[in-house]
Formats: C-alpha cells, sequence, structure tokens
C-alpha cells in the first residue's frame, strides 16, 4: 500500500472491513507501505513482485493462492474477490 496512493486510501481500509466480516486473524496480516518509487526499506516489494500499490497477496501454507492488484474493475466487488479467493 501507499498513503499517496489513491487507489490505496480507497481499497486497504475496504479490505480491513472484509477481513473483520470474514473474522480473519489479523495477526497473520503484513502490511508495507511503499514509498513514491514504490520501494520499501527491506525490498519487500522486490521478494513479492509487486509493480502496483494496492497489491493484496494471499497465501496458504506458503503458497500464494490470490492476489487483488490495484484498482476494482467496473462492476467487480472486493468484499467478493477477497472471499473468492479465501473460499
Amino acid at each position: 500500500m501507499a498513503t499517496w496512493c489513491a487507489d490505496s486510501r480507497r481499497n486497504v481500509p475496504l479490505c480491513y472491513k472484509v477481513m473483520d466480516a470474514l473474522k480473519l486473524d489479523e495477526t497473520k496480516l503484513q502490511v508495507w507501505s511503499l514509498d513514491s518509487r514504490k520501494q520499501e526499506p527491506n525490498h519487500e516489494q522486490a521478494t513479492y513482485g509487486v509493480i502496483r500499490v494496492p497489491t493484496m497477496s494471499f497465501y496458504k501454507e506458503g503458497k500464494e493462492i490470490g492476489k487483488f492488484v490495484e484498482r476494482l474493475k467496473p462492476g467487480q466487488n472486493l468484499a467478493f474477490i477477497i472471499s473468492a479467493i479465501l473460499d
């Protein structure tokens, strides 16, 4: 995510609301805030291939099971996307 990014400001709070509604364990959540060059001090963005913000990657047993990147397309619903990934 990035505080300077309108998509992050819109979608990250919504992601937290969805997580709360699904009663997901927030202790398993990792969040990195990127600078205007889309980098962070430990270079996690490179490790996870983040080139757009926000990028929300979902993992199960160490394997990526889904990803949401940047913004919703017309008619999409973030709650539905996250629920489908975690289902």
